[in-house]
């Protein structure tokens, strides 16, 4: 094996492990976001047992902030279902979904620290892998 293929080599297996640690931070991101479906069903809607929010909008309308949570913990799942059979737009819908968790994770605060943490890895790793010879298909 020459030095050119052994680089290819390389390559390709370190695209599969970057591949592999962003599906696994969209898969726990989803879950826990889907999490969120328990709160309606609980009793937390309620005001008792609900988590506190910096806004306190969303301390009030906390069904609201469950189902939005829900929403996105299904995309990202869709989001893991589409990398894991390495599909093309499923690397770009991790990519807005990241970018839509930077754009309200401070209205979510504090919680919304851990959405910064989970979010970041799968938006570097999806450009990584669009913008570097990706072999991801259409």
């Amino acid at each position: 094996m020459n030095k050119e293929e052994e680089e290819k080599n390389n390559n390709e297996r370190m695209k599969k492990v970057l591949k592999r640690i962003a599906m696994l931070f969209l898969g726990v991101h989803g879950l826990m976001e889907l999490s969120g479906i328990f709160m309606i069903f609980t009793g937390a809607s309620d005001n008792t047992h609900s988590p506190v929010f910096y806004m306190q909008w969303l301390n009030q309308n906390i069904a609201v902030v469950s189902v939005f949570g829900v929403c996105a913990g299904i995309i990202r799942l869709t989001a893991f279902i589409g990398l894991w059979k390495n599909r093309k737009w499923a690397a770009h819908m991790t990519i807005y979904i990241s970018l839509v968790t930077f754009a309200t994770l401070t209205f979510y605060l504090p919680y919304g620290a851990i959405d910064a943490v989970m979010a970041t890895p799968p938006f570097i790793i999806m450009l990584i892998l669009l913008y570097y010879k990706s072999d991801l298909i259409e």
